[in-house]
């Protein structure tokens, strides 16, 4: 009789599940990350107001400064051998209380179109512009003094056994697909290299379909498989 699996005998069984290439694993055949963009290179934003989201690896520490709407969603195994998606970062939209709060202390405006009300934007004290729709930036100079400021949150996630990968994205990725859905993309994806290409190409169908009257937003993604490579020296983007 079998002796019962053990949780580490069944996240590697998942893991060799998830990548599989010619009924081999394809963990030790590619780079650590794949990228992909679905108009402009990664991480270069709108001329307005870039935003980043930037991992940095020390060991089993992974400290991410993020500036903007971009996000990190982790992909890590449950104890149960389920796939789950947590994120790691928060988008920072005017429509967060803490934010808002800011803004409108230095004389912003913070208010959604009539014609898109979920979308909240920041506006400048006497005329309707911008409508920046992040209240964090690296540019847009005309609203740093309303506001919106150039400082990043940085949290830290300890890296264990469990977790798979990390998939970085801009907000048009997120605007149209979950958390959920991204990691599931990415696991269902023969092959790693490619994983980041079929995230951006499922927003950009998913923007068509949902949005059929409107421009794709950017939608760009970077994918960092965490156990690839044993290196030591810390990993960047």
């Amino acid at each position: 009789r079998r002796p019962p699996r053990t949780a580490a005998a069944t996240r590697r069984r998942t893991r060799r599940r998830c990548w599989r290439s010619g009924g081999r694993p394809a963990a030790m055949r590619s780079r650590p990350w794949t990228t992909s963009s679905s108009c402009k290179p990664i991480w270069t934003a709108p001329s307005v107001a870039p935003r980043q989201c930037v991992p940095s690896s020390r060991g089993k520490d992974l400290i991410i400064a993020n500036l903007g709407d971009s996000r990190a969603v982790l992909a890590t195994m449950s104890g149960a051998g389920y796939l789950k998606a947590v994120q790691l970062t928060t988008d920072q939209k005017p429509g967060l209380p803490e934010e808002a709060e800011r803004i409108k202390r230095c004389e912003g405006r913070v208010f959604a179109l009539r014609e898109e009300p979920g979308v909240m934007r920041v506006w400048l004290p006497g005329e309707n512009l911008p409508g920046l729709a992040m209240a964090r930036a690296l540019g847009d100079s005309r609203l740093k003094h309303h506001g919106v400021i150039s400082t990043p949150q940085v949290t830290a996630h300890r890296i264990s056994d469990a977790d798979l990968f990390i998939i970085l994205a801009t907000d048009g990725v997120w605007d149209v697909l979950s958390n959920e859905e991204v990691v599931s993309i990415v696991c269902a994806t023969p092959r790693k290299q490619h994983a980041s290409k079929a995230v951006v190409e499922a927003a950009v169908q998913r923007w068509k379909t949902k949005y059929p009257s409107s421009r794709v937003d950017d939608c760009s993604a970077v994918c960092l498989f965490l156990h690839d490579h044993t290196a030591a020296a810390p990993t960047k983007l």
